[in-house]
């Protein structure tokens, strides 16, 4: 039998350290007494943790406010000045990367078009020239580390790889290792929809410490990210929300993951745009600007155009959404659910459609108590979620 293990001293002072941090970026000028009231630590143990903080260079004393007792409290933030961190992303067809400070401020995004088809080594050789470029052009930086999202499935373990369901290469590279070994920095590595989840939690959210989140990254792919007070849920290989590879038709189309019936083949934006092009060849929308050459931003152009051929389309790829969010809370039965990726594009024009249709299959208190919206973030989430992910994984 298995036992849940106790945590030592060094385990609680790092989860302590941790919290405070996440309460200074979160809150940002925040004061010794403000911390101890939200976190509930004694104010000996917060002054202790914020000192050592401090030495660290990692807080910074920022003046003085006026707490209406009659004494002035010494506000707290981030140092931003100094530590950056360097977020990737890897898509099957684009690689992002940025440099953020430790409030997850973006200072530069560089994006450009990648084919996973091509040698492997190659797409990295290329992504380590541009890096070093970007490190290059900001040398006064002090850099802490690399977090990296990557699409699904991702197995963590010995060796961090990515399961690509079309991109077999790729399986034997530990992208981890690589840059590691290219920058001698620290890599952390992470699926796209928990690098999601973990952007909006931090930076969009009421939570701190309790609640329940998911973030549905529905683009070229479709996951699922869960937090669960606070916590980034892995599962045993690390690949627990891949609900685009749940079957929603039992005698469906043959996925390349080996499933049928899998809701990436009938919801994701390669789906949409594969059914664009087989209702073009059937010749019945002359009067649409889409065209085969059309890509994804193209389509989502035409629909907010109200386009008959790209809404008839997007209606049937949310009727299959809907069904893999009804899933969703049935299973988990988070707080709130986060759209986010590419299916953003559609903004409210996309929730006017799901909602009665998850309305109709959910219990109705259920329902009424899961909080469905679209993501905020107009720059890439998972981006941001890369570097939040290396500061919550990162120890020292």
């Amino acid at each position: 039998m298995d036992y849940k293990r106790g945590k030592n001293i060094f385990d609680l002072q790092s989860m302590n350290r941790s919290l405070i941090l996440n309460i200074i970026r979160k809150y940002q000028n925040v004061s010794r007494a403000q911390i101890a009231k939200k976190t509930g630590l004694k104010p000996s143990t917060v002054t202790n943790i914020v000192n050592d903080l401090i030495e660290d260079t990692l807080v910074v004393e920022k003046g003085y406010v006026d707490n209406g007792v009659g004494r002035k409290s010494i506000q707290l933030s981030l140092n931003t000045q100094l530590y950056r961190i360097l977020a990737v992303r890897l898509t099957r067809h684009h690689i992002l990367f940025g440099i953020f400070d430790l409030n997850l401020n973006d200072y530069e995004i560089i994006k450009y078009r990648i084919d996973l088809d091509n040698d492997p080594f190659a797409i990295l050789e290329e992504l380590k020239l541009k890096i070093k470029a970007t490190f290059e052009k900001y040398p006064n930086y002090k850099y802490i580390g690399i977090g990296v999202s990557v699409p699904g499935p991702f197995i963590k373990g010995e060796k961090n790889l990515i399961y690509l369901s079309n991109f077999s290469k790729w399986r034997e590279i530990d992208i981890q290792e690589y840059l590691q070994k290219c920058f001698n920095l620290p890599v952390r590595m992470v699926h796209d929809a928990k690098a999601g989840a973990l952007c909006e939690w931090w930076l969009d959210t009421p939570f701190l410490d309790k609640g329940s989140l998911i973030y549905l990254a529905a683009g070229q792919g479709i996951g699922a990210g869960l937090i669960v007070d606070g916590e980034v849920l892995n599962g045993s290989l690390g690949i627990l929300g891949e609900i685009g590879h749940t079957s929603i038709n039992f005698d469906g189309k043959k996925c390349k993951c080996g499933n049928v019936g899998c809701l990436e083949t009938y919801a994701s934006t390669i789906a949409i745009l594969d059914r664009k092009d087989e209702l073009l060849k059937n010749g019945k929308y002359k009067n649409t600007p889409l065209t085969l050459n059309s890509n994804i931003d193209d389509y989502f152009n035409a629909l907010l155009s109200k386009d008959r051929l790209a809404e008839r389309i997007f209606k049937e790829a949310v009727g299959y959404l809907a069904v893999g969010i009804v899933n969703i809370i049935n299973s988990y039965n988070p707080d709130i659910i986060i759209i986010g990726d590419e299916y953003s594009k559609a903004g409210d024009k996309l929730l006017k459609l799901l909602s009665p249709l998850i309305k109709d299959r959910v219990i109705q208190e259920v329902f009424e108590k899961t909080q469905i919206r679209i993501s905020k973030f107009k720059m890439d989430s998972a981006l941001i979620g890369a570097a939040a992910y290396f500061l919550d994984n990162t120890e020292n």
